[in-house]
């Protein structure tokens, strides 16, 4: 592996701007797929986040923890990359919209968990074609896919998640 570092400041030449391009037109992608869902793509990461935990709490098959199915507002944070900044008003607008809740840990006070609501649980259902529709627009075989997501990962790993 040619580890060697260009010194080209040409545009095109560069890791971070191909990076750039391709994650905003992936990203601009999925808006008509997310318009008939009323979210935008940040808010569905945040309901993708969400849907995974509730699901995985309504598998347990022990009594479920106070905080089963919810995620604190630090960890779906740090699960998506995301900063304070953005996270907050992301969780206040899913909020005033319905589809998730905020609430104090009963563990933890100063804890805000956020809980998918009856509403936000439904909309799952109505966002189940949104991979599938969004992958058939990307011009990758699954061997591929999973390749460029393993680079990805080990691209954010190596350089820091935030």
């Amino acid at each position: 592996m040619d580890a060697t570092p260009t010194s080209s400041l040409a545009l095109e030449d560069q890791l971070c701007f191909a990076l750039h391009r391709a994650t905003r037109a992936v990203t601009r992608g999925y808006g008509p797929l997310l318009a008939h869902l009323g979210l935008t793509y940040p808010q569905y990461l945040v309901m993708l986040a969400l849907w995974q935990v509730d699901r995985e709490a309504s598998a347990e098959t022990d009594p479920p923890a106070p905080d089963a199915g919810a995620l604190g507002v630090g960890e779906l944070r740090d699960r998506l990359g995301m900063d304070n900044g953005t996270i907050t008003p992301l969780v206040r607008r899913l909020a005033g919209m319905g589809l998730v809740t905020r609430e104090r840990s009963v563990r933890d006070e100063r804890r805000v968990l956020v809980r998918l609501t009856d509403e936000g649980r439904a909309l799952r259902a109505s966002a189940r074609a949104v991979p599938a529709d969004a992958l058939t627009r990307i011009p990758l075989d699954a061997t591929e896919r999973r390749a460029l997501m393993d680079q990805l990962n080990r691209i954010t790993e190596a350089v820091g998640p935030r």
